[in-house]
């Protein structure tokens, strides 16, 4: 009898436990389209696609929300330091926002750090400048700089990722480009480049191609 007791309280209790992971999976919120946004029926949020030039710092491990369209679903995740009613990421690095104050530009973004990368991991950085003063006259070209068309042709790419103190839990994102004749700001978004070859060259190495 005893035996039997104790078989029907662990059935109780896998029964419960499975309850409870099925209770949870149900909590995640499935959004909608309407029209260009992404709607979060729970919340009433109405989200909007970013330019790309916004990368979380982390991102939680959760899954927040799911997205399907035509059969194809993508998971969004919340961004650590920022409400998920305002900010989401997708799987695949998408940012989408909701809030209702315009997304700042560089010079908005008010950067106090930039890490020249080779991929988004700052601990893989090339280089950390912290110079204000650097900073502004990089801001000021990416500004005021003459577009040129983006070339990708013999070229090394890096990532360019500004750090604010006014928005703590981002980074604003360009790339440079370093190709034989200089280095140049590229803004894949905007599909144009700008030339800094002045502002880089003591940080990155000049153009270089090996078969290897």
């Amino acid at each position: 009898m005893k035996r039997k007791n104790k078989l029907l309280r662990a059935s109780a209790a896998v029964l419960a436990l499975a309850m409870i992971i099925l209770s949870l999976a149900g909590c995640t919120t499935k959004l909608k389209l309407k029209k260009t946004k992404i709607v979060d029926p729970k919340t009433g949020s109405e989200y909007v696609y970013t330019s790309g030039k916004y990368l979380p710092k982390s991102v939680s491990e959760e899954v927040y929300a799911v997205f399907e369209l035509n059969r194809v679903k993508v998971n969004y995740y919340s961004i650590e330091g920022l409400a998920p009613e305002e900010w989401l990421v997708s799987e695949v690095g998408d940012v989408i926002y909701a809030g209702t104050e315009s997304l700042p530009d560089l010079a908005a973004f008010e950067p106090s750090k930039l890490h020249i990368s080779y991929n988004t991991d700052v601990l893989f950085a090339l280089a950390l400048i912290d110079d204000t003063e650097t900073i502004s006259k990089v801001i000021d070209r990416y500004t005021t700089g003459e577009k040129l068309e983006a070339s990708y042709l013999e070229a090394n790419t890096y990532r360019l990722l500004f750090e604010s103190e006014k928005y703590p839990a981002i980074y604003f994102m360009l790339y440079l480009t370093v190709t034989p004749s200089g280095i140049f700001i590229n803004d894949r978004t905007e599909g144009y480049m700008i030339e800094a070859t002045d502002l880089f060259s003591g940080y990155v190495e000049p153009y270089s191609y090996s078969e290897d």
